[in-house]
């Protein structure tokens, strides 16, 4: 195997060396003659609508019944080609062009069998390989309603068909809705992600060469290293000193090295290797391009035109099941969900006296079913700036039309924390409340902090639960065990 990897390694030095030369150099006043090296034959690589090394073709220089360079990688000489919106599906020998119709750029049809392989095709006389694309997979996310994609992605095996994550809807998603699910075009059948599997583009060579040994029985064996004679041991031993630069060591001519037919080696670390004559490689060969066309033909039929349809209802319903549910962007918060919008509990949830925030407005639902959140810590801060326009602050400074229900809040704190001066007007629940309904709600346990700032210099006015209400009703609402620590000065107004 190292005699091997010796030819490998020359051949692979002595035609880069010959790419730089021909891409790079020239003599004074005369250009370089690739021929008169001995490496007449021409291979133009045409990228056909793609660029490969900033250009749509690209030609080389190889020898006569030479293996020749696969364009792959970022940094060769000969790169991977590129193209916006398309995936390289293979290089081929021929192509037909089919003209575009209406100003259409052309499109282009393959035949399976004119397909260059890497690994064993050679040169003989000057050829242009034709590169194949395909449409990248990609999925469309679409808006319903509006018809508006909202999110691309392309397709792959590691990043298959699957919902959006949550920090994707966070940017992506509509703000004052709930996501109801994924649907088909028709918004009738729903995406079922989890039958979905991506289809490769094309087959690895262990697929591939594990497919043809099954129907290849007898060409196409098990590979088993073989016992060396003591010949065999010393060719090794000088291609390894060769390798290592101890030319005087070596008792085996190169020529003797690079005479030997490597041309099915690769397939030694796949397990196998090939024994055929030239008819049965020939239906070898035909069966192989076969079986990667229809590889390519999944890969158009299975990951193109996947439009999936995100389908909303109006106001934002979330369902709280656990404490995650309430935060947003890294703190605990009942957010406006709109007027058709709601919190349902799940469960009891227990916040651990993290930090909790108030919002301005509110006029959709909360709806406890009969469960209870516990160590909900309200904190108002407030700053010398806020004196001009008043510093206020609650669960919510305004609710409207809104129905809070069947829920405890256990061991709640208010904790505010203003600069000495600076007049703060709080509640617990809200400011304001217009039109709102309240039932079988229950705060057992509240603590309220007026801070170090509630000196007597500025006025304080802190309500147990709803500071101003009109128009709101409230059934079996109650607020028990509550704890000052609050200065005289400060107005504590009761619940009720």
């Amino acid at each position: 195997m190292k005699k091997n990897r010796t030819k490998q390694l020359r051949t692979l030095s002595i035609v880069l060396l010959l790419l730089f030369v021909l891409t790079g150099c020239t003599r004074i006043g005369q250009d370089l003659d690739p021929s008169s090296l001995g490496y007449e034959i021409e291979v133009t690589y045409n990228a056909l609508g793609g660029v490969i090394n900033q250009r749509e073709k690209r030609l080389t220089n190889y020898a006569k019944n030479s293996l020749i360079f696969e364009p792959k990688g970022s940094s060769n000489l000969l790169i991977a080609p590129a193209r916006t919106g398309y995936t390289l599906a293979g290089w081929y020998t021929d192509v037909k062009e089919i003209p575009g119709k209406n100003g259409e750029e052309p499109t282009y049809e393959f035949d399976p069998q004119d397909r260059w392989d890497f690994n064993v095709d050679r040169v003989h006389e000057n050829i242009t390989l034709y590169a194949r694309w395909v449409n990248q997979a990609k999925a469309q996310y679409i808006d319903a309603d509006t018809k508006e994609v909202v999110f691309t992605k392309d397709l792959t095996s590691s990043s298959p068909l699957a919902p959006l994550s949550n920090a994707t809807l966070n940017i992506v998603g509509r703000s004052d809705a709930t996501l109801l699910g994924y649907f088909q075009e028709n918004l009738k059948d729903e995406i079922k992600f989890d039958e979905y599997e991506f289809s490769p583009l094309l087959p690895t060579n262990q697929q591939l060469y594990n497919q043809l040994a099954e129907e290849f029985p007898d060409n196409i064996i098990p590979y088993e290293e073989p016992e060396l004679d003591q010949e065999e041991e010393v060719k090794i031993d000088t291609a390894a000193a060769v390798e290592a630069g101890d030319e005087d060591g070596a008792n085996l001519e190169d020529s003797q090295i690079l005479e030997e037919d490597t041309t099915w080696k690769f397939l030694n670390k796949f397990g196998y290797d090939m024994l055929a004559d030239e008819d049965q490689l020939a239906k070898i060969n035909k069966r192989k391009n076969e079986i990667i066309d229809q590889f390519i033909t999944k890969y158009e039929e299975n990951n193109q035109h996947n439009d999936i349809y995100l389908v909303y209802e109006n106001g934002i319903n979330i369902s709280v099941q656990e404490n995650s549910d309430l935060n947003e962007g890294g703190i605990y918060t009942f957010k406006d969900v709109g007027s058709e919008g709601s919190y349902i509990f799940e469960s009891d949830l227990n916040l651990g006296d993290a930090a909790f925030k108030g919002n301005e407005d509110f006029s959709g639902v909360i709806d406890g079913q009969n469960h209870t959140l516990s160590n909900v810590h309200l904190k108002l801060s407030f700053s010398k700036k806020d004196s001009i326009q008043g510093a206020y602050g609650a669960l919510f400074s305004s609710m409207t039309n809104a129905i809070v229900k069947d829920i405890t809040f256990k061991d709640m704190t208010l904790e505010i924390s203003a600069p000495p001066g600076v007049d703060v007007t709080a509640a617990v629940f809200a400011l304001a409340a217009d039109n709102c309904t309240f039932e079988n709600v229950s705060i057992d346990g509240l603590n309220i902090i007026s801070g170090s700032g509630d000196n007597g210099r500025a006025d304080y006015s802190i309500s147990e639960f709803i500071l101003d209400d009109t128009g709101s009703t409230t059934n079996n609402v109650t607020v028990t065990n509550v704890t000052y620590d609050v200065s005289e000065f400060a107005e504590i107004i009761p619940a009720f």
